[in-house]
């Protein structure tokens, strides 16, 4: 009994281990055993590798005697381990090791043992230490010796304090990351030694203010994501290299205090509070919590700061304002971002724009702005979408001549025609209605969304529009000559969700068309118009479409790659277009989802268009076959008796009845002949 137990175990664990090098992807110089879920780091790992992937398993100790031949590793990953001790001198070996990641591991554990781990790999230049439950001081512990460093990732960790010489050992470094941290506090000189220091990311932690921000030598700066409400650069007449700056959602409530000498050609202010641009008066600054600001910007003359700020955008070529409270369109702001090619102002309140900058405290700040330019020539894109403006006046396409996109996407946009617009122009400032008569370089214009109801004659007339969105405008009715002057260069036209039918949509010939999407419509035929048009992708999903006119898959047979059809009412007996698009090598997207329509007794059948229809097609035809027979019976004898009453007409003589009856005195006469007869009671019967 106890020999054939003892044999059952030892068949169960007396097996040796199998290598777990044998289950992993190797050629000569790399190797990847990622998700083996192995729990120690393969026995004879080839000396000639240079890469080797052991992410994503159960490894808990980094031993030194699987790493002490591998002279001429480069790229080593344990990331997404259990790993929690790293034997000492388990490195020595690497000295050709460049890039190391050990993130989301348990290196929080056992922390003061393993401080200048990493010191003799002289190579290394990019480590990842993200989610190890860090703090600072145990980031102090590691990066000590690590001056070869340059890109230290250091994100979704649990720092909360940064503090001078926490990145003392990483002098070197070129790129931090710090994001998705706990910071609440960044003391003054904690990156003093980071003299090299050019890319620094701290979005998604809590920090509220910016008080003294003087990394000359920074950049590119990610902000994004804290509890900001107050950036405040140094008082001086250094030159900064920053170029990059996100302060995006943030709790921002005026525009951020600038370096008076810098680079920043990308500024993200999304998603804050601003109101204004910028503070217009100390009234506008009274109304903040100044006492919250001031407790952590001691020193700072919040009220000289906005008065004495020059605000220098000349530098600027993307600037992101959307999903903040701006009332007006800042053109006097912008007056000196002569360099602006992308303005984002989605999502804020904006619902007049006016020439005139105005205060949300009833002040004008006309004479404390330069004199604003006649044009701002660099602005190429404009977002406006989610707003609520009714009107986009002329003088702002003289302002912005080269302007080439144009987002108005849900708004409340009025639109007239091109006669109706220069008649206001020239009687008023006052826009009250919007055309694009002299948007004469726009290529892209969204009008999704805007309740446009009517959509006027020669609305886009100088306008050599080649992407037009006019999507989500339920009832929307496009006039005659309402896309005149865009023939020859639209490329892309939606017209989806606007419940139109066909005769609603009067098409011109768009020669030029690739890409059109009519989904979410009714349309029971498509607009003849677009047969012209050698388009690439069709969207036609969810209309009431039976079939595809002939014309249109004869023209867009040799032109058609993709096309979108599910949703309609096909006819399962009318589908030839289908294989004839096919037969094209046309690609739809949907087909599998398209169905079509058929009658079987009476009622109405619903099947795939891929299906075979031929015994639901010759159901529906015998089924048809006692009506047309009686229709085709009742015509047959209606054209019978038509025939024979006309030869009877024809054929038959003329009878003149003349009858008079002396008895009663009553006389009936059919006709008068000729030469009437004298007689008391005569019947005279006349031929020709």
């Amino acid at each position: 009994m106890w020999l054939l137990l003892h044999f059952f175990l030892s068949q169960c664990w007396g097996k040796p281990e199998t290598n777990p090098l044998s289950m992993c992807r190797q050629n000569v110089y790399e190797v990847h055993c990622c998700h083996l879920n192995i729990s120690d780091i393969p026995k004879n790992l080839p000396r000639s590798v240079t890469t080797l992937d052991l992410s994503h398993n159960r490894i808990a100790k980094m031993a030194v005697s699987r790493m002490m031949h591998l002279y001429s590793l480069q790229s080593l990953s344990i990331g997404y381990n259990q790993l929690e001790e790293i034997e000492p001198r388990s490195f020595l070996a690497l000295t050709q090791l460049d890039t190391l990641s050990l993130a989301a591991n348990q290196l929080h554990k056992h922390y003061q043992r393993h401080e200048g781990v990493f010191a003799s790999l002289k190579s290394l230049k990019i480590l990842s230490l993200a989610q190890n439950n860090l703090d600072s001081d145990m980031v102090k512990f590691y990066l000590n010796g690590t001056s070869s460093l340059r890109k230290l990732d250091l994100s979704s960790n649990q720092m909360v304090t940064l503090s001078p010489g926490t990145f003392d050992g990483a002098s070197g470094l070129t790129e931090l990351d710090l994001a998705n941290n706990d910071i609440i506090g960044i003391t003054k000189g904690t990156f003093d030694a980071l003299k090299t220091l050019r890319a620094l990311n701290l979005a998604a932690n809590s920090i509220q203010c910016i008080a003294s921000f003087d990394l000359t030598q920074l950049q590119v700066l990610n902000l994004s994501s804290n509890a900001l409400g107050f950036f405040y650069s140094n008082d001086s007449q250094r030159p900064y290299q920053l170029s990059t700056l996100d302060l995006s959602h943030n709790n921002l409530k005026h525009f951020p205090f600038l370096p008076n000498i810098h680079k920043i050609q990308n500024l993200n202010l999304s998603g804050n509070n601003l109101v204004e641009m910028p503070p217009s008066s100390k009234r506008a600054l009274e109304n903040m919590d100044s006492s919250y600001f001031f407790e952590d910007a001691e020193g700072v003359d919040l009220y000289s700061a906005i008065e004495n700020s020059n605000y220098n955008l000349s530098h600027l070529i993307d600037l992101d304002l959307s999903n903040n409270h701006l009332t007006s369109f800042p053109c006097h702001f912008l007056s000196n971002a002569t360099r602006l090619q992308q303005l984002n102002l989605a999502h804020n309140c904006i619902t007049y724009i006016r020439e005139e900058p105005s205060s949300t405290d009833g002040s004008s700040q006309v004479n404390s702005w330069p004199h604003m330019p006649a044009t701002l020539n660099s602005l190429k894109v404009l977002d406006l979408e989610g707003n609520s403006i009714h009107t986009v006046p002329q003088w702002l396409f003289d302002f912005l001549p080269n302007i080439q996109q144009l987002n108005l996407k849900g708004n409340s946009i009025i639109l007239c025609s091109e006669d109706h617009a220069m008649k206001i122009d020239g009687a008023s400032k006052e826009d009250i209605c919007t055309n694009f008569l002299k948007a004469h370089k726009l290529n892209n214009l969204n009008l999704g969304r805007n309740h446009i109801i009517q959509l006027p004659p020669h609305v886009f007339h100088h306008t050599p529009l080649v992407e037009l969105d006019l999507s989500e405008n339920p009832g929307l009715i496009i006039e005659d000559w309402a896309m005149e002057g865009v023939e020859e260069t639209l490329q892309l036209l939606s017209l989806q969700g606007n419940q139109m039918t066909e005769s609603q949509a009067k098409l011109p010939c768009l020669k030029s068309l690739k890409s059109l999407n009519m989904s979410n419509n009714k349309l029971g035929a498509l607009p003849p118009n677009l047969y012209c048009s050698h388009v690439n992708t069709v969207d036609l999903q969810n209309n009431d479409l039976r079939m595809l006119d002939e014309k249109a898959t004869l023209t867009w047979a040799s032109s058609l790659t993709h096309l979108r059809i599910k949703g309609n009412p096909f006819s399962c007996c009318s589908l030839n277009w289908l294989k004839s698009l096919q037969a094209g090598q046309v690609h739809i997207w949907d087909l599998e989802e398209a169905h079509c329509i058929y009658l079987n007794n009476n009622t109405t059948g619903r099947v795939n268009v891929t299906s075979d229809h031929t015994e639901h097609c010759f159901q529906q035809t015998i089924s048809t076959y006692p009506i047309i027979a009686i229709i085709t019976s009742f015509i047959a004898l209606t054209f019978f008796l038509s025939v024979i009453c006309f030869f009877c007409k024809k054929e038959r003589p003329t009878l003149t009845l003349t009858c008079k009856f002396r008895s009663n005195k009553v006389a009936a006469e059919t006709a008068s002949p000729p030469k009437p007869v004298k007689s008391k009671d005569v019947f005279v019967i006349s031929t020709p």
